[in-house]
């Protein structure tokens, strides 16, 4: 095949034109961004109970779900939430289960439990992955001149059907989360309790009465002659007064409307979240991203219907929309950044190409390789189904080194051949034969290390499984280009050889202003003198070869890092959390939020020069959005300078701190994980019966976690505290009953006049909206109103809830969580940047969970335990390490198939240790580059940055590999081995000189320019960086010190056995597979 594509030119130029139209064409199908979609098997089951408590959450309906779905198959991990009327039960289940199948065995589990109290909604299903999450919030406001003015939290109803829909519609869109920080409007009725105690109507019956009249029946059809009539029997309320009109009781003969003891209005619901944005009222929803869609398309279809509709309907309401967060700034960023830097590294390399051959065709050969491979490498991502993001974009910059080496191998050997005084057809096909099986001995190793991690289906392995794919593809492409088309070019464009004897500048650039000269005296000097050396005495080999390894070992042991889980990244997104003490209502935690609205007021108005400068102490910030809820408040912003991002955090959290009683932190926006915490948070579990306990247990670890960890940030789950106002009820059974009156007249009573109750559905201009009844005298909420409420007796009289119940004021639950069907209370702690999250970790199993075991702090039946990422950070660093091993032995094997041989790859596999430590001492030297041109800035061992380890691997082998099957080659050719070694090592020098230093310089960019995006695979390039570097230096003298060991062994072996000797003495001829 090789002859062919020689000698015709017409197949070659067809095969390069394909990869290039094939690769473009993918290129623009290919949707583009951040990070690989990474699907998590999360199922999340929500169950709204309108005015429920915790505790009746958690035993109608939590407890009730959690008997049929605690058993599904696959089912790793059951999280549930019950707050005040609603439950939610997180399902996370085996990586690699279909998702599908999961939802309808999730359905059908809830489907088999018997009933659910009146007035709970059915249970919604949705699947989370990280990919879902809104690509950017988007806030509604009220014009400035609007008239008249309007109350943008009226508008709620509005924005759900007309504009939410617009968004929903759109494609690349799953769906659209909220509508939050404003109201439903809703039909209320209002009832004044005296007037009902007057006439002794229970608010019970008020409920039956408005409830069998708002009913619609259908009574089949009637035929009459030629015509058929469907028969409907008219009953729901269709306005306010029908609702007025209903006959709640007939005293003495004489009907009691509903008129008479109150009146129906047409009004909105009671606020549950408060949005406020740069100090004005707002809505927010977030369009979430359909998987597999083009990030920077879907945004500007998102950014273009904002536009539309604020120019268009929105305009006639008096409203606008602004997009607050944008999750394709730092993607456009990123993947600018990566393309640059990529591009940077192809003109580095070629650069040095151009200095090592310094002949204008021949770089020109070898730089045809990169558009070919790079572009071509797309047409394979795309049949694979996966994206171009900053991984993938970064798998092809790492492999710009690999594309080069193979294709300068087979031109240096080409261009060896012709120094021989061969015709340039035979050269190429000569050149191209000798080495074509060290090329293709590199690519399979290359390629085999990935074996494991594209196997891979976690969520880490996910993220792998994109750079896996854009360097096999390189590597595979590069296999082609070196074989098949490198040769042809050659044979057609080096038909006159390179001269160094040229007069001039143009002479003085051949010889390289006389380095050439010097490099060929150290060559035929120094470096030859060193391998003769090596070759006369064992002693001088084995002392090199040992102290090597030992001083590589040491290396490693001493300066590997702890690690980490994935890169947060470095997003300019920050969000600050303010957790409030428990019973806090929204228009307390409303006032605390324009509190810091005022706080933060000068930062909006700041520019970045004034910090710069020192006139202000914090980053000026663009915006300032808050989100309240009953149990949480978010802060969302981003600097104006995005040199300042790092400074925002602690200048928010020091702005939030003098809120007394709260627990607040803020960070940057993980690019990778669900949470909001990121991905370096630790889940510390209690499990026990008693909730009190659990506080208990739970507000010690809190206070440990602050001291073992200073600067870390614990955010409880779902609080360390029983502080909830709860008003308890205790009826006198006995005197209940004996004036017939049950515990559901007294518990939807003192919901009605506590907080409003939910009585039916209504429809009203085609949607349909909950009709609740309320107190005219608004809520009852002192221990004298409550125990006053009178309530209506069988016989028509009316006695006060005192004369048959106790009313205490008491502390509830504001939430309560359980994990695989226990009660449980999470401290979810991220650990300060300067912790790496093993020694976290490490920290929380031994001088949190050890010692509060060892103290007796953890009373019988209760149990504390990590779970979280550290779970996943466990698990992956495992695969990695079996990975790693596996690879091991795939390349080991991949090479004795190419060698044909079993002691020669064992050669090669021995330089592996030494390429780790170089790996490691990159990944330390670059903290140094970093602490200086970017302070602060760490580069820690994460997963990405072990995948380098793995892919070190197969790229510090294929140095040896040329060396090693040089040698043979000579052997065969006659040579001794000692001569072949040497001879082989010092031909293979230059070649080996220039593949690592195109790759070295290819790389560098992406290792030294930080950046957006840079975080995510400047580690995994550092460790390459470093193990080549090192592994090239060492190679020279440590490979042939190893070769000629194991050729020295190998013939004291066949010395000792007692049959005669039947192969050539080992000095002359190489020796025979084994």
């Amino acid at each position: 095949m090789i002859g062919y594509f020689i000698r015709n030119g017409i197949s070659v130029s067809v095969l390069g034109m394909a990869l290039l139209l094939f690769g473009l064409l993918a290129l623009f199908k290919l949707p583009i961004q951040l990070t690989p979609d990474v699907s998590a098997p999360v199922i999340s089951v929500e169950t709204r109970y309108p005015g429920a408590t915790p505790e009746d959450i958690e035993q109608d309906i939590i407890i009730e779900q959690e008997q049929f779905l605690k058993s599904l198959p696959g089912l790793e991990k059951m999280t549930s939430t019950a707050s005040m009327g609603s439950a939610e039960i997180e399902l996370e289940f085996s990586v690699g289960t279909d998702q599908q199948e999961n939802i309808i065995r999730v359905n059908n589990a809830l489907a088999q439990v018997a009933s659910y109290p009146e007035n709970v909604d059915e249970p919604s299903i949705k699947t989370s992955t990280a990919s879902e999450q809104p690509v950017a919030w988007i806030s509604v406001r009220a014009r400035s001149e609007a008239d008249p003015p309007v109350n943008v939290r009226d508008a709620f109803d509005y924005i759900d059907d007309h504009i939410k829909p617009r968004f929903e519609r759109l494609p690349g869109i799953a769906s659209v989360r909220g509508v939050f920080g404003g109201t439903p409007r809703q039909m209320q009725v209002m009832l004044d309790p005296v007037k009902l105690a007057d006439r002794g109507i229970p608010i019970s019956r008020v409920r039956e009465a408005i409830r069998s009249r708002n009913r619609d029946v259908s009574g089949g059809d009637l035929d009459e002659g030629k015509r058929r009539f469907n028969i409907r029997t008219i009953g729901r309320y269709e306005t306010p007064t029908e609702i007025e009109n209903t006959i709640i009781d007939i005293q003495d003969g004489t009907p009691v409307y509903l008129r008479d003891v109150g009146y129906a209005r047409l009004g909105h619901a009671e606020m549950r979240t408060f949005i406020r944005q740069d100090g004005e009222p707002a809505l927010a929803f977030g369009p979430q991203r359909e998987r597999g869609s083009n990030l920077l398309v879907v945004m500007d279809k998102v950014q273009a219907t904002i536009q539309e509709l604020n120019e268009g309907m929105l305009r006639e309401k008096g409203l606008f929309l602004t997009q607050v967060t944008d999750s394709t700034l730092y993607v456009r960023d990123a993947v600018d950044m990566v393309r640059v830097n990529l591009l940077f590294g192809g003109a580095l390399a070629l650069g040095i190409l151009m200095i090592f051959l310094r002949h204008t065709r021949s770089t020109l050969i070898v730089g045809m390789a990169i558009p070919l491979c790079v572009i071509g490498s797309f047409f394979i991502i795309n049949a694979s189904g996966r994206s171009i993001n900053v991984i993938s974009l970064a798998g092809l910059a790492f492999s710009i080194g690999v594309v080069l080496d193979a294709s300068i191998v087979v031109l240096e050997n080409i261009y060896r051949h012709r120094s021989m005084g061969k015709d340039p057809f035979e050269a190429a096909y000569d050149g191209t034969s000798e080495v074509w099986t060290a090329i293709l001995s590199s690519t399979l190793t290359n390629i085999v290390v990935f074996t494991p991690i594209i196997t891979l289906a976690d969520e880490a392995g996910q993220i792998f499984r994109d750079l896996a794919i854009a360097i096999v593809s390189a590597n595979i492409l590069a296999l082609i280009v070196s074989i098949l088309i490198i040769p042809a070019l050659a044979a057609r464009l080096l038909t006159r050889m390179p001269t160094s004897d040229a007069p001039g500048l143009k002479g003085a650039f051949q010889r390289l202003f006389g380095l050439t000269t010097l490099a060929e005296r150290i060559y035929n000097g120094p470096l030859r003198a060193t391998l003769t050396w090596l070759m006369r005495g064992v002693v001088q080999r084995l002392a090199l070869v040992v102290a090597l390894l030992v001083l590589a070992v040491a290396c490693l042991v001493i300066f590997m890092p702890k690690t980490e889980y994935l890169p947060n990244g470095n997003r300019q997104a920050i969000v600050g959390i303010l957790i409030p003490p428990q019973g806090y209502g929204l228009p307390e935690i409303s006032a605390i939020g324009k509190e810091l609205e005022r706080r933060v007021q000068p930062l909006l108005d700041a520019e970045p020069a004034a910090y710069d400068a020192g006139e202000v102490s914090a980053p000026p910030l663009k915006y300032f959005f808050f989100a309240a809820f009953r149990n949480r408040m978010f802060m969302f912003t981003r600097p104006k300078a995005p040199s300042h991002v790092s400074a925002v955090p602690r200048a928010l959290q020091g702005i939030m701190r003098d809120v007394p009683g709260t627990i607040a932190f803020a960070l940057q926006l993980s690019i990778f994980s669900r949470d909001i915490m990121g991905s370096r948070a630790i889940d510390v579990d209690v499990i026990g019966p008693d909730v009190k306990t659990l506080t208990g247990v739970a507000q010690q670890a809190f206070f440990r976690v602050r001291q073992v960890l200073p600067g870390a940030r614990p955010e409880p789950k779902p609080g360390i505290e029983v502080g909830q106002p709860q008003m308890t009820i205790r009826p006198d059974w006995e005197r209940a009953a004996q004036l017939g009156i049950n515990v559901q007249d007294i518990g939807y009573t003192a919901w009605v006049l506590g907080d409003g109750a939910y009585v039916d559905d209504y429809y009203y201009d085609g949607d349909k909206m909950d009709l609740y009844m309320y107190s005219t005298m608004g809520s009852f909420d002192t221990l004298s109103n409550f125990e006053a409420i009178r309530m209506a007796t069988r016989n028509g009289d009316t006695v006060p809830l005192s004369d048959i119940a106790e009313v205490h004021f008491t502390y509830g639950l504001e939430r309560i969580r359980r994990v695989n069907h226990q009660r449980a209370v999470t401290l979810r702690v991220t650990p300060p940047g300067d912790i790496s999250l093993e020694e976290a970790i490490e920290r929380v199993e031994t001088q949190i969970i050890g010692a509060m075991q060892q103290e007796g702090k953890i009373p019988p039946g209760y149990t504390m335990r990590i779970s979280g990422t550290s779970d996943k950070l466990a698990a992956i660093s495992k695969k990695l390490s079996s990975d790693f091993i596996l690879a091991l032995v795939l390349t080991y094997l991949t090479m004795v198939l190419v060698f044909r041989h079993w002691g020669h790859p064992f050669t090669v596999m021995l330089s592996v240790p030494i390429g780790l430590t170089g790996g490691v001492l990159g990944l330390a030297l670059l903290n140094q580059y970093l602490n200086i041109v970017s302070p602060g800035t760490i580069q820690s061992l994460d997963v990405l940055t072990m995948l380098g380890f793995v892919i070190l691997l197969g790229s510090v082998i294929n140095n040896p590999i040329l060396i090693v099957q040089q040698a043979m080659n000579f052997m065969r050719q006659g040579m001794t081995a000692r001569e072949a070694i040497v001879e082989s090592t010092l031909s293979r020098v230059r070649p080996i000189l220039m593949t690592t230093s195109t790759t070295i310089f290819g790389l560098m960019p992406l290792v030294l320019n930080p950046g957006a995006g840079s975080e995510l695979y400047r580690g995994l390039g550092v460790v390459m960086f470093g193990g080549l570097l090192l592994g090239t230096v060492t190679t020279i003298v440590f490979i042939p010190a190893v070769m000629s060991l194991m050729f020295d062994l190998v013939g004291g072996l066949r010395r000792l056995k007692p049959a005669p000797m039947t192969h050539p003495p080992l000095d002359t001829a190489l020796p025979a597979d084994d």
